[in-house]
């Protein structure tokens, strides 16, 4: 084998498994103008001096062993637990405020990424300040806030996919089809989770046609063990300016 000639598929693989991360991180980002910190159960455990100071503490050390949601506004609080237990995708960052020590509001996007590298219940969380707005930014993101939170914890199997891809999964699909984390699931094509020719056509052009007709349809799809399950599912339109986008939702035939 020549030097090389797995490089494409190598960066491939790392683009769909997400960042890695190692114990060196909070030096690495120190210079970082972005808040970012470790959290290990939701506490955390190293934050770097740009968060420090987004929160209003004087040093690093007054963060450590205190819960990141005590730094968010009520509302958001239960949004953040299913992001640090997995359970709410990390594929885009998010709106939200953050409630600093000084009782100052600032408006972020926050994002979290698994690191299983330094343990298996460790997550990083990023936050970029988005500017002295945090009153506007509340009550654009408060609908949006309530039906994720809704979506999140739905009985059924919730998938929005994009151009035939994954772009998230909820927590009953996840628990449906198996898999350790949405982690597992998202940047993948729907039609990977499928088992065998369905006669569907998941593609743009496709989806569409299923969103605009609005039957339910009786799909089988692959679970992480190999095993199958069959579904009754439901594609409906969303709307965007770039690409087909549908929400999948899919209820097992037999409950």
């Amino acid at each position: 084998m020549e030097p090389g000639d797995n490089v494409i598929d190598l960066a491939k693989e790392r683009r769909r498994r997400g960042p890695r991360f190692n114990g060196g991180l909070m030096d690495i980002l120190e210079v970082s103008r972005d808040l970012v910190c470790l959290c290990r159960q939701g506490a955390i455990t190293a934050i770097n001096g740009a968060g420090a100071r987004m929160l209003g503490a004087a040093t690093t050390d007054e963060l450590v062993g205190r819960r990141m949601d005590e730094f968010l506004v009520p509302e958001y609080g239960s949004m953040l637990e299913l992001f640090l237990s997995g359970l709410a995708s990390e594929d885009k960052a998010v709106p939200t405020r953050i409630l600093a020590l000084d009782k100052s509001v600032k408006a972020v996007e926050m994002q979290t990424f698994r690191a299983r590298e330094i343990a298996p219940d460790a997550t990083v969380v990023v936050c970029r300040e988005l500017g002295a707005q945090p009153e506007a930014a509340g009550q654009m993101d408060e609908a949006d806030l309530n039906f994720r939170l809704l979506v999140d914890n739905g009985m059924n199997m919730a998938c929005h996919v994009q151009d035939g891809v994954v772009r998230y999964v909820n927590h009953a699909g996840v628990a449906l089809l198996g898999a350790e984390g949405p982690e597992a699931l998202v940047g993948r094509a729907l039609l990977d989770l499928m088992d065998g020719p369905s006669g569907v056509i998941v593609d743009g052009d496709g989806l569409r046609a299923l969103a605009e007709v609005g039957a339910v349809l009786p799909l089988t799809l692959r679970t992480a063990l190999g095993d199958t399950v069959a579904v009754l599912a439901r594609f409906t339109l969303v709307p965007s300016a770039s690409g087909v986008e549908v929400m999948m939702e899919a209820c097992p035939t037999g409950l």
